[in-house]
C-alpha cells in the first residue's frame, strides 16, 4: 500500500526525489487513513530480501517529524514508525559514541536497542516490551516494524515517544493509535513532553 505508493529504491539511474515536507505529510495522512479492517498493517512484507539502492546523502533538511502508526489486531498491537534515515543515523551514532551508517551490517540490531530506551508503551502504568519485525529503507526514509503481542485491549494505553529527541531539539513525534473497530486517536509529542495518553 504505502510501500507500493512512496517506496522509491533508488537504483543507479534514480534521480526523482519526493520533498521531504510534502512526502511527510502525504505518508502521515494515508498511515492514518488507509486502514483496512483488522488486516496486519505489514502482513504482506517479505522483510528477508534487501533492496537494491544507492547509498548518498540527502542535504539537511529543516522539517523534523517522525510518523507512527499503532494497529490493534486481534490480539497484539502492530507499530511502523517512520523516519528520515540520515536522522536516524546521526542519533544512533550519538546514543552509541561511535559513527553508525545506514548500510552498516547490525543497523537492525542498533536500531531494535535505541527503540527499547526510547519508544516506551504503557499499560496500567506497566512498560511493555516489543518483538522486532525488521525495517526498510527507502530513498530519504527508514520505516521500522515491532510489534506488542498478546494485547488485546487498547484501554489505559500511555506512550512516551523520544526518539530522535537527543540531537534533534525541533524533533516532533506524531503517533497514530488505530482500534480493530477503527476509531482513530494521535498524539504529538515535542522535546519537552512525557507520557500522554490517546484517551
Amino acid at each position: 500500500m504505502l510501500k507500493k505508493i512512496f517506496s522509491i529504491w533508488a537504483c543507479p539511474f534514480t534521480s526523482f526525489r519526493v520533498g521531504v515536507f510534502q512526502a511527510s505529510l502525504i505518508a502521515s495522512a494515508i498511515l492514518f487513513l488507509s486502514v483496512k479492517g483488522s488486516a496486519k498493517p505489514y502482513s504482506h512484507l517479505t522483510l528477508k530480501k534487501k533492496p537494491c539502492f544507492l547509498y548518498f546523502k540527502i542535504p539537511p533538511h529543516k522539517f523534523y517529524l517522525s510518523i507512527t502508526q499503532i494497529q490493534q489486531t486481534q490480539n497484539s498491537l502492530q507499530v511502523i514508525s517512520s523516519v528520515f534515515w540520515d536522522d536516524l543515523e546521526i542519533e544512533l551514532s550519538d546514543f552509541f559514541q561511535k559513527k553508525i551508517f545506514i548500510t552498516d551490517p547490525n543497523i537492525q540490531n542498533y536500531t531494535q536497542n535505541y527503540f527499547k530506551e526510547y519508544f516506551l508503551l504503557y499499560q496500567n502504568g506497566k512498560k511493555l516490551s516489543f518483538d522486532w519485525v525488521g525495517m526498510e529503507i527507502s530513498v530519504d526514509k527508514a520505516e521500522i516494524y515491532f510489534e506488542y503481542p498478546q494485547i488485546a485491549s487498547t484501554k489505559n494505553l500511555a506512550l512516551n515517544n523520544r526518539i530522535l529527541f537527543r540531537k534533534f531539539p525541533e524533533q516532533k513525534n506524531l503517533t497514530h493509535l488505530i482500534t480493530i473497530d477503527k476509531q482513530r486517536f494521535s498524539i504529538l509529542h515535542k522535546k519537552e513532553d512525557s507520557v500522554k495518553s490517546w484517551k
